[in-house]
Order: C-alpha cells, then structure tokens, then sequence
C-alpha cells in the first residue's frame, strides 16, 4: 500500500498515525455539516423555541454555527434571531440580526414580531419602516405584528398607513388581519374606524374582533354599544371567551357606577 504523496509504505502504523491526524477534522467537518442542515431544516428552531428553558440549546448552536463558519447565513441568521425572540432574549435576536449581511421578509418578520410580543412596541415600528424603506416585501404576518405594535403606543397614523397596504396588497378579507386591524382601532380610541373595518365583512370576523370591539366600547365610556356588539354575537351563535366576559363585567361596573351617581 502507498502513502498519500505516495513515496513510502502506508502499513498500519502510518494508518494509524494518518487517523489520529485527520480523524477529528473529517469528524468536526461531519458535525458542522450535520449541523447546518439541522439550522436550516428548522428542526432547532422548533426545539428551542417551545419553551424559556431550551434558550442555553440555542446559545450552544449558535457558538456552533460560528466556529463552523455558517452563522452569516440567511437561513440560520433567521432561525437564531427567531430562537432569541420567542424565548425573550431580544438583545441577542437584535444582535444576530444586525450582523446578518443579508436579510430578507422572514428575517425582518421575525425581528419585528420578535418585539412585538417582547413588548418594545417603538422598536417594532421602527424596524417595520426601514424594512419599507428598504424595498423589501411585507406580507400579512408583518402587518398583524406591526398593527399590534401600533395599538399598543397608540400609533393611530401609521396604523392608518399600514391599513393602506392592506387594501393595496389585498389582505382586508383575511381574518388575522381585520382582527389586527379592528384590535388597533379600538386601542387607539377610534370605535369609528374600528366598526368600519368589522363592518366591511363581518362574515369574516370572529370572536376575536368582537372582543376588540366591546373592550374598545368600554375604554371609551360607550357602553350600550359595547352590549349591543355582545348581543349581536350571541344572536349569530359565536362563543364568547374570558376576555370578553372580562370587558363586559368591566362595562357592567362602568354602567352601575354612573347608574348610581345619577341618583346621587
């Protein structure tokens, strides 16, 4: 048997001594292989996604992807910012994301719903209009995180912006959407607005818009509209939940307050 650069004898010695050289480097070449895929695939992300307690999971993958030479990757950018959003880490989704050299709709959905539900509303606002800024695509999933965002600062004029590109890209039909929609309305104060919106299409509503509306009544002192929206919705047969009970007690306690100081 010949060696590598073939002038000398390749017996058991010189195997042994060529594994214990480049046994380790084929192996490591295998993990990070190995690994990449399991980024790409997502796999990771639904593991240490599902709860707080896997964030050490995600950190050690991500020193992985790093010495592996794959952390800059669309793919795996977006998964770990994805990752340090939903178990609460927004500095190190923000800081991934950042370095990433190119981001597309995926990355920026995440980063953006990422603060969103990390309640750092201004940030998600801000990241939304230099995501438009920069051309890219935005799709409903966008929209439902940002208008949230907007109900929760009370952005009312961009949240009137962004209901423009949902007429412009066709999304007034989805139901995620009109509930996003109805739900920032009635945050900001505008029951106007907010009805119009519930109104357009109805059929399409559930009880998550109608929630929106009668908790949207109720924070603006209108509460027989708040009642008529709940009579409405158990004459169409559509269950209430918690939150709408909770607004409703709300109103009653608003209504017999102002019940009680009239005869005062």
């Amino acid at each position: 048997m010949k060696s590598i650069d073939g002038d000398r004898s390749f017996g058991p010695d010189g195997f042994t001594s060529f594994f214990s050289t480049y046994a380790w480097e084929i192996i490591g070449d295998l993990a990070c292989r190995a690994a990449q895929d399991f980024f790409i695939s997502g796999k990771l992300l639904t593991q240490a996604s599902s709860s707080l307690g896997c964030i050490e999971i995600g950190r050690q993958m991500h020193c992985l992807s790093v010495k592996c030479g794959f952390s800059y990757e669309l793919f795996v950018g977006s998964n770990l910012a994805d990752i340090y959003s939903k178990c609460g880490e927004i500095y190190d989704s923000c800081k991934v994301f950042q370095e990433m050299p190119y981001k597309d709709e995926v990355s920026w959905t995440s980063m953006i719903d990422g603060y969103a539900k990390n309640g750092d509303s201004e940030e998600a606002l801000l990241a939304c209009k230099e995501m438009l800024g920069e051309g890219v695509a935005i799709d409903h999933y966008v929209l439902c995180s940002t208008l949230h965002a907007c109900g929760a600062v009370r952005a009312h004029n961009f949240g009137k912006c962004l209901q423009s590109f949902v007429v412009k890209l066709g999304f007034e039909k989805e139901t995620v959407v009109g509930n996003a929609l109805t739900d920032m309305y009635s945050k900001v104060g505008d029951m106007d607005s907010a009805f119009r919106v519930f109104g357009n299409d109805s059929g399409c509503m559930n009880i998550v818009s109608y929630t929106s509306l009668v908790d949207g009544y109720v924070e603006a002192d209108q509460i027989e509209n708040a009642l008529n929206i709940f009579l409405e919705l158990r004459r169409l047969a559509v269950e209430p939940n918690e939150f709408t009970f909770s607004s409703l007690i709300k109103a009653c306690v608003n209504q017999t307050a102002l019940e009680q100081g009239t005869q005062l």
